[in-house]
C-alpha cells in the first residue's frame, strides 16, 4: 500500500525549461550582485559551488556549507557582507523568473488527493537552491506551502546530498520515517529521479509523453493527468514496483547518517531530567555508536569473511543503563558514530553482487544473508530517528 508520495518539482509539478530558467537566473543574480563581483566571475563561482554540491558524498556537511566553502572564497568575499544582498535578491528579483514557468493543471489535484488519503507528501526537487527559491516555485505551481502541509521540502539548507545520488532519496525517506516499498516517487528525469528510486526499491512513475504499463499491469509512465486518473480508480496499480538493489545499501546507510545529523542539530539540550523515561539525545548517540562498532561491523566482517557464520543475539538496549550513557558526552558520542558509520560504508562499498547473498545463521532470525542483515541495520537507524523526531525540538 502506498502511504508516501515524493514529487519532483520542475517539469513534474511545474513546467520549467531549466536551461532558459538558469540563464535568466544567472543574469539577474549577476546584475544584482555587481557591486560585489564582476558578473562573469560571480557566475563562474556559482557554477563551481553548484558542481561541488552535485559531487558531495560527505554527510558531515549540508549542501549550503559545501557551496559556501567554494563560492565565497573564490570571490574573496566575506559571506556576512553579501548575505543581505542575496536575501534581497530572492525577495525582489527572483519573482521575476516566474514568467519562464507554467503551472501544471493536474498538480494541485494530485497533491490534494494524497493529502486526503492521509499520505505523507514531500517535494524532492534537487536541493541546489535555498528554501525560499523552492517555496516560490511551489507558489507558481499553485501549491503554496502555507496552504499545503508538506511533510518535507528538500533544500540546500538541510540536505547533505543531491540528485542522482541514492543517498539523497534515502535521507529524505529517513526524515519522513517511510519505507521504500510504501513510497511512490513521481519525476520527469530518468537519470536523476527514476533510476535512483528504482535502486532503493521505491515505486516509480515517470512523467513523460507516452503512457506505459509495466509487466504486472501497473501504470509506470505517462502524464501527471494519467497518474491522477489512475489514482482515483485504483491507487495500488500506480507506479512501477521495483525490487531494491542490495548494492545500494551502503548509500542508504550514508543517507541515513545525513538524516541523523540533521535530527541531532535540532536539539540544543542533549540530556534529560532524571524522571524522563525516554532516551535522551546523548543516550541515542551512545547507543548508535556502540551498536555500529560492536554489532554492525563485526557481523559484516563475519558474513564477508567466514563460511555461514553464527551471529549471536546481543541485547544492546541494556547498555544504556549498564554503561551509564546519560553521563557521557553526547556530541563526542555522535562524532564517534559518524566515524564508525563511515567505516561501515567503506566496508560495504564495492562488494560484488554475489557477496550480498553470503549466508549466515542468526540466533533469533535463523538463516540470513549479508543483504538482510544490512537491511536490519537501516531499519534500526529509522527506529532511532523516529525517537529523535518524537522529542520536542529546542
Amino acid at each position: 500500500m502506498i502511504s508516501t508520495l515524493l514529487c519532483d518539482l520542475d517539469n513534474t509539478l511545474l513546467t520549467n525549461d531549466m536551461r532558459r530558467f538558469i540563464r535568466a537566473y544567472l543574469a539577474l543574480l549577476g546584475e544584482h550582485l555587481a557591486d560585489f563581483a564582476e558578473p562573469e566571475g560571480m557566475v563562474a563561482a556559482l557554477m563551481a559551488g553548484t558542481q561541488a554540491m552535485l559531487a558531495n558524498e560527505r554527510p558531515e556537511q549540508t549542501l549550503r556549507q559545501v557551496f559556501d566553502e567554494v563560492f565565497y572564497p573564490s570571490l574573496h568575499l566575506d559571506p556576512q557582507a553579501v548575505r543581505g544582498a542575496i536575501e534581497d535578491f530572492y525577495v525582489r528579483r527572483f519573482p521575476e523568473l516566474r514568467v519562464h514557468t507554467q503551472p501544471v493543471a493536474t498538480a494541485p489535484e494530485l497533491v490534494r488527493l494524497a493529502f486526503e488519503r492521509k499520505w505523507k507528501v514531500a517535494v524532492v526537487t534537487n536541493p541546489l537552491f535555498p528554501s525560499t527559491a523552492i517555496e516560490q516555485r511551489l507558489d507558481w505551481a499553485g501549491l503554496p506551502p502555507r496552504a499545503n502541509p508538506f511533510d518535507l521540502i528538500t533544500s540546500y539548507e538541510e540536505s547533505h546530498f543531491a540528485k542522482p545520488h541514492p543517498e539523497y532519496l534515502a535521507e529524505a525517506l529517513a526524515h519522513l520515517g517511510s519505507q521504500p516499498e510504501e513510497t511512490l516517487l513521481v519525476g520527469d528525469d530518468l537519470e536523476m529521479d527514476i533510476r535512483p528510486a528504482r535502486r532503493l526499491g521505491l515505486r516509480t512513475f515517470w512523467v513523460t509523453g507516452e503512457m506505459r504499463r509495466s509487466g504486472d499491469g501497473s501504470l509506470s509512465a505517462g502524464s501527471l493527468a494519467d497518474l491522477y486518473q489512475a489514482l482515483l480508480e485504483d491507487g495500488d496499480t500506480c507506479g512501477q514496483i521495483n525490487p531494491p538493489d542490495p548494492m545500494a545499501l551502503p548509500h542508504v546507510m550514508r543517507g541515513h547518517l545525513g538524516a541523523v545529523l540533521t535530527a541531532f542539530s535540532r536539539h540544543a539540550a542533549w540530556s534529560v531530567g532524571p524522571l524522563d523515561a525516554d532516551w535522551s539525545p546523548t543516550e541515542i548517540a551512545c547507543h548508535l555508536r556502540d551498536v555500529e562498532r560492536e554489532i554492525t561491523q563485526p557481523r559484516i566482517e563475519m558474513l564477508t569473511g567466514d563460511e555461514n557464520p553464527y551471529l549471536p543475539a546481543i541485547e544492546s538496549d541494556r547498555w544504556a543503563e549498564q554503561r551509564g550513557y546519560r553521563a557521557q558526552n553526547g556530541p563526542a558520542a555522535l562524532q564517534a558514530f559518524v566515524e564508525a558509520r563511515s567505516r561501515t560504508v567503506d566496508l560495504l562499498l564495492g562488494l560484488p553482487p554475489q557477496t550480498w547473498q553470503r549466508p549466515g545463521r542468526h540466533a533469533i532470525f535463523g538463516p540470513t544473508t549479508l543483504a538482510e542483515q544490512v537491511s536490519f541495520i537501516a531499519r534500526h537507524d529509522m527506529m532511532h530517528l523516529d525517537q529523535m523526531h518524537a522529542r520536542p525540538t529546542d
